[in-house]
């Protein structure tokens, strides 16, 4: 009645009223049914967007019931032509504002590699033209303000992920989000998953659910900002937004190809101002193609290119997080490969200019991360390797030492000397777990170490040794080749 009323309805105040109206609504005829949808995204064909414009092959029509609340950025202004020139072809030659596009595009694309999502943080120092390139995305589907920031908290975050839906989030200044939640909020962002709520009678409220292609930027990394309260980012945490490095390697921050700037911050100004005059006409194309585009031909061409990016560029030996990450990478080269030659020729860029600056920023992200092996792992050497740099000589006891020297506080071990030096590290069972293997699963953390060459299996086939300690008898003890320790320095 409220909605009615609002919309310009004259009703009498009867109390007959309602009773004539649901008469009325039962009796009328109707010929034009609507499907009420509650979140913008994909459903089934059609895809529908914040503002309430649906995309579809079929004629089914689609309404999005908006709850108000947040406000959505999708306009446009201008042609694709005038985007084109002004905004895509100083793209051209620029590997991080090819990536900021194409991952734009890559957004919608999430539904058909059945990955629940993920992105990228472009990290860098102040004036490197980071927030230059979330603008530039930004303009793909809208005005400069659909870029948003990270400013607060992991809660507030749900209900921006699910206004995009299918789509691309932008958020920049990592920094302004508290430290203590950013990795809960990266998780959060990429799993796709709110938390569980109760409603006013205790019962569980229906989980937000949404699924997103995360684009970011910041003067630092999640690992660092976590690093800042003493949290420790894990694998997964640092690699949901993968860290590409702002600089790139021309020495104007963001940007290799100047085009027709002097430098850098020229570049930047005339990239923004084009960015705000004129956005969005990309987009509806770029739906518009999707829904009319056959899904499992799609899906296939996109599972196959993929294949052939991490062939290409992904080494042979390869962490299961880093070959994940290069699939996102591949994505996205897929997404601006298909963007620049569908029929609309949306970005203006040749054949191979995504997948080249998409592999750019791979490899400097590959480089940033220190290699292609387990974040996990590499965290767990260097931890152990600190124990024993710091607690080598005050923790460790002498094994069979020639002279006895002073007495060990808080014991953790016991070294073992050759006519060289220490040849061995034998750590204590809890020792071991509590100290050494803080934070990580002590038996996997074994395993890994034991495939390292640092920790020496014993006979049985056990990560573990029996060595016979004077005045202990035979002790179950973690030998460690100390060498090996000090070697991985070099």
């Amino acid at each position: 009645m409220r909605q009615l009323a609002a919309g310009g309805v004259e009703m009498p105040a009867h109390r007959n009223t309602m009773q004539r109206l649901l008469a009325y609504i039962i009796q009328e005829r109707i010929d034009a049914r609507a499907r009420n949808v509650a979140v913008p995204s994909w459903h089934v064909s059609s895809y529908v967007l914040p503002s309430g414009e649906s995309y579809d092959s079929s004629e089914e029509l689609l309404v999005y019931q908006h709850s108000g609340g947040l406000q959505h950025h999708y306009a446009a202004v201008g042609s694709l032509a005038d985007w084109r020139c002004e905004v895509g072809s100083r793209c051209r030659g620029n590997s991080r504002l090819v990536l900021a596009v194409a991952t734009m595009f890559a957004g919608p694309l999430l539904r058909f590699t059945g990955a629940t999502g993920g992105g990228f943080h472009i990290v860098g120092g102040s004036s490197s033209g980071k927030t230059t390139a979330l603008r530039v995305a930004a303009s793909v589907v809208g005005p400069p303000e659909h870029a948003r920031e990270w400013r607060s908290t992991a809660n507030g975050l749900e209900g921006v992920a699910v206004l995009h839906n299918d789509a691309t989030l932008i958020l920049d200044e990592l920094a302004q989000i508290d430290p203590k939640q950013a990795g809960d909020a990266a998780y959060l962002l990429a799993n796709g998953n709110g938390k569980s709520r109760a409603n006013r009678a205790g019962d569980a409220k229906a989980t937000a659910r949404w699924r997103v292609m995360l684009l970011s930027a910041g003067e630092v990394g999640l690992a660092q900002h976590m690093a800042e309260v003493g949290k420790q980012a894990r694998a997964g945490q640092s690699v949901r937004p993968a860290d590409v490095p702002a600089e790139a390697e021309a020495g104007h921050g963001v940007f290799e190809r100047l085009h027709d700037a002097n430098d850098g911050a020229g570049l930047s100004a005339i990239l923004k101002d084009a960015a705000a005059r004129t956005y969005g006409a990309p987009w509806p194309l770029w739906l518009e193609y999707l829904t009319h585009t056959n899904s499992p031909v799609l899906t296939a061409q996109l599972r196959e290119s993929t294949d052939r990016f991490l062939a290409t560029h992904v080494p042979e030996d390869a962490s299961g997080e880093v070959r994940r990450v290069a699939e996102r990478f591949a994505i996205v080269a897929f997404a601006g490969e298909l963007a620049s030659s569908c029929r609309h020729k949306l970005t203006g860029w040749p054949k191979g200019e995504a997948t080249s600056s998409v592999a750019v920023c791979f490899q400097a992200w590959l480089r940033r991360r220190g290699g292609s092996g387990s974040a996990d792992t590499d965290a767990l050497l260097s931890r152990i390797r600190a124990f024993f740099e710091a607690h080598g000589e005050s923790r460790l006891e002498a094994y069979r030492a020639p002279q006895a020297g002073l007495p060990v506080r808080d014991r953790a071990g016991f070294k073992r000397f050759d006519e060289v030096g220490v040849t061995e590290y034998m750590v204590l069972p809890e020792a071991f777990n509590r100290e050494l293997c803080a934070g990580f699963d002590a038996r996997l953390a074994a395993r890994a170490l034991v495939d390292a060459g640092w920790l020496k299996p014993g006979t049985d086939g056990r990560a573990s040794t029996v060595v016979r300690i004077p005045g202990l008898g035979a002790v179950r003890l973690f030998v460690f080749d100390s060498r090996k320790v000090h070697d991985s320095l070099l």
